[in-house]
């Protein structure tokens, strides 16, 4: 078994943001503005929160159903497993799942990732889980 690499894992969270910010922008355009009726002008307040929420479901959900994969994580061969080999829980993915939906939280978690030369993220060990490389 070994730790995905910081760089398979970052393509594979900018895979798995770029689908729930895709998914966010058309679900305000065509259902807040055409059916509620609110201004294009709140983009830049309402795409950013939907898409955190979209974040939080695509990830939570597919991670516990799959056993540890995303679209992201499948393109790139990373699987999320728990540290005692157990199935996932759904509040290890939580815990996983919700400070990475928050940009700051993610930036924080890089540096410190660079600076002590480290594969296993802060996330990770909130969760009690590990990120490996399938290939």
């Amino acid at each position: 078994m070994q730790i995905a690499s910081f760089d398979k894992r970052v393509l594979a969270y900018f895979v798995d943001l770029a689908l729930t910010l895709l998914c966010s922008s058309v679900f305000f355009f065509f259902v807040v503005v055409n059916l509620w009726g609110i201004s294009t002008a709140f983009w830049f307040f309402y795409v950013p929160t939907f898409s955190s929420v979209f974040f939080i479901i695509y990830m939570s959900i597919s991670l516990y159903a799959t056993k540890g994969r995303s679209l992201g994580s499948l393109l790139f061969g990373i699987k999320t497993v728990s540290v005692k080999f157990q199935k996932l829980s759904f509040r290890q993915v939580l815990l996983k799942v919700l400070p990475l939906s928050i940009i700051p939280c993610v930036i924080i978690n890089a540096i410190y990732m660079v600076l002590t030369h480290t594969e296993k993220t802060i996330f990770d060990e909130l969760s009690h889980t590990i990120s490996i490389s399938l290939n």
